[in-house]
């Protein structure tokens, strides 16, 4: 056992909510209770009006391409997803937010959420000023005529969505001392976090210094910027204080992006022998409420690698990213390469029985 792993055993470790700073103030955030629903006011906290912009899209899934609908740090409107944020307070202590965060009053208006990506495509798009619920397609490949002698097997799978639940929940602490914000938060990308904190909060990068605690697990899901991060970091540019923010188990469960949330149609065509002749693959992603995270480009992602190590002569693969009312869709333990080896695993599994 090496000493960079003895410490740990020692309770050495350095955790993002070990860090305890003079003056530091400790955020909770009031979060969505509906699936999709109209907010007809928020009273009290912190709100979209104190903290209007959304979220830089860089570093995981970064795109800026026509369709995609940015997450807002706060909701403004209208909420799309159980757990997303919609006001925040400060305490001196996490007790004492926990209790302020009672006096915010927001009132709603549910609305009929989308939450079926199959008939996502069909439904009124959820995002006012869209004309439909698309946020992207890809087509790989050209199409064949497979030959009236070869064996063809058809199969529908899917891979549901997952939750990352590391046994640390996201974390930051945020410290501005009027030119340099210091993160220092539980994160797998300290560059991309750079970068999309200058993008979020309107920064120059070189201001801009993030420090990559000890991490308690993460599987993915801490590579990007979350609507809490840049709320801390919006409070300690405002009050000159540190701010704290440390995810509850619950919060992590409803509002951290989620992984998986795949369906696909497969048909492979092979020969008697078994030569794999040609793959067809319709891929359907359940991209959640907003184009952050990798909803995106995932159907690319994983229809680049849908036909693995075989030797696949030809290939016609379709993809499609769709909104729905559910928490963003985030990389996870594989990010993309587990869901093609599934699909094309099974697969191949029933062109083994059918020959």
């Amino acid at each position: 056992m090496t000493e960079a792993t003895t410490r740990f055993v020692r309770g050495d470790g350095a955790f993002v909510d070990d860090i305890s700073l003079p003056g530091m103030l400790h955020l909770r955030v009031i979060r969505s209770v509906y699936a999709r629903a109209r907010l007809v006011h928020v009273k009290g906290g912190i709100t979209h009006d104190d903290i209007p912009g959304t979220l830089s899209s860089v570093g995981e899934g970064a795109t800026s391409a026509k369709g995609v609908v940015p997450h807002p740090v706060l909701a403004s409107g209208s909420v799309n997803y159980v757990g997303q944020p919609v006001a925040a307070v400060v305490g001196r202590t996490a007790y004492e937010a926990a209790d302020l965060a009672g006096s915010v009053d927001v009132e709603y208006e549910p609305l009929k959420p989308v939450v079926d990506p199959e008939a996502s495509e069909g439904a009124s798009p959820i995002h006012p000023g869209t004309t439909s619920n698309v946020l992207a397609r890809t087509k790989i490949g050209a199409d064949f005529r497979p030959p009236k002698s070869a064996i063809e097997v058809e199969g529908t799978f899917a891979n549901e969505r997952v939750v990352p639940n590391p046994m640390e929940p996201r974390g930051v602490v945020v410290n501005y001392d009027g030119s340099i914000l210091t993160v220092r938060a539980s994160t797998q990308s300290v560059h991309s976090w750079q970068e999309g904190f200058a993008g979020s909060l309107g920064l120059p990068s070189k201001r801009i210094r993030v420090v990559q605690m000890d991490t308690g697990g993460a599987f993915g899901t801490k590579g990007g910027i979350y609507p809490e991060y840049v709320i801390a970091a919006h409070v300690a540019m405002k009050r000159r204080r540190p701010v704290k923010w440390i995810e509850s188990r619950s919060e992590h469960l409803a509002a951290t992006f989620q992984g998986r949330g795949v369906r696909a149609r497969m048909k492979l065509v092979a020969d008697r022998r078994g030569r794999i002749l040609g793959l067809k693959g319709d891929i359907l992603v359940d991209a959640g409420a907003y184009g952050q995270g990798m909803g995106r480009w995932a159907p690319g992602w994983i229809g680049y690698q849908l036909t693995g190590p075989y030797a696949i002569r030809k290939a016609l693969i379709k993809g499609t990213a769709v909104y729905t009312n559910k928490v963003p869709l985030g990389p996870y333990r594989g990010a993309g390469r587990p869901e093609a080896a599934f699909f094309l695993e099974r697969s191949i599994d029933l062109l083994a029985d059918e020959l």
